[in-house]
């Protein structure tokens, strides 16, 4: 299932559900299961901003550690005479995943707009 994030003056942001939900904990939205439908009004972007911020900010802080350790690995498959890993082999941090979201909800909250998030098949 998709969530598709909106908001009146931006573009959209579409997310598989299981990656939604965990964007939308970070954001201050911790839900067992995600709703159908859901909403940040303009008064509640600050914290979901601040919170969604944070929560990017540590993720690539861990990701600099990551960072120096896959470029070891791949030094060492260049060494060994190894193909380097095919690039779907490489995970999607939780900062890649967010960093989306986090413009929308800056956009919104620049033209003081509430930002919308409905589920739907993926056809």
């Amino acid at each position: 299932m998709l969530v598709t994030f909106r908001s009146k003056n931006s573009g959209e942001v579409i997310m598989i559900a299981k990656h939604a939900r965990v964007v939308l904990a970070e954001a201050g939205r911790d839900y067992d299961e995600l709703p159908d439908s859901g909403v940040f009004t303009a008064e509640q972007l600050p914290d979901a901003i601040a919170n969604l911020r944070k929560a990017i900010d540590e993720d690539e802080n861990k990701d600099l550690h990551s960072y120096a350790v896959h470029d070891k690995e791949e030094e060492e498959r260049k060494e060994e005479g190894l193909e380097k890993k095919h690039p779907l082999i490489e995970g999607v941090s939780f900062s890649q995943r967010a960093y989306p979201l986090l413009e929308l909800f800056e956009s919104a909250q620049k033209h003081g707009d509430d930002v919308m998030w409905q589920s739907g098949q993926v056809w």
